[in-house]
């Protein structure tokens, strides 16, 4: 493999952002970088069907997610490896809509006068606010359940990976 350090560190940079330095005059990148924001981010445009749909997969996701969990993240029935499931899919939800939001956010600070980016970062921002109001039963049960309860499921290490997650959430219960 060859290593990286030995490009100079702004023709690094620069080809990271899509600037135009060269080896030999990295003064010469005197233009702005310009992300490649379809590329990044994987959609054509405001238009691209695949972004309507990861919109309603999103809001479809956190409906099927507050059908199979609901009432159950509170339970002392709850089994670490169903809460790990639990914790996943949110995750998984709450990841897919920060890419739609993230990339519609990029479009706009790029085009703020362009109407069809606004009507899409609009519609982007309902579709989040109804994901949020399916899926905020989780934290509020998670930070709700008995704590001798979830300090069993902890101990058995298969939360490990998410026992930051779970602490935070627990420790919002003065001010939910």
């Amino acid at each position: 493999l060859q290593s990286q350090d030995s490009c100079p560190p702004t023709t690094k940079i620069s080809s990271m952002l899509g600037g135009t330095a060269s080896p030999t005059d990295p003064a010469a990148d005197t233009e702005p970088p310009l992300w490649k924001i379809n590329e990044i981010f994987g959609y054509s445009g405001v238009h691209d069907l695949k972004l309507t749909t990861d919109m309603d997969q999103i809001v479809g996701d956190a409906r099927a997610f507050k059908e199979k969990f609901q009432g159950k993240i509170k339970s002392k029935k709850l089994s670490a490896n169903r809460l790990l499931e639990a914790i996943q899919t949110y995750e998984k939800i709450r990841d897919d809509a920060d890419l739609v939001h993230d990339y519609l956010f990029a479009l706009l600070t790029t085009h703020l006068q362009d109407t069809d980016i606004k009507a899409a970062n609009a519609k982007a921002q309902q579709k989040i606010d109804d994901m949020n109001a399916l899926t905020t039963f989780f934290d509020l049960e998670l930070a709700r359940a008995d704590e001798a309860h979830i300090q069993s499921l902890l101990a058995t290490g298969i939360l490990d990976g998410y026992r930051h997650f779970i602490t935070l959430t627990r420790q919002q219960v003065p001010y939910l």
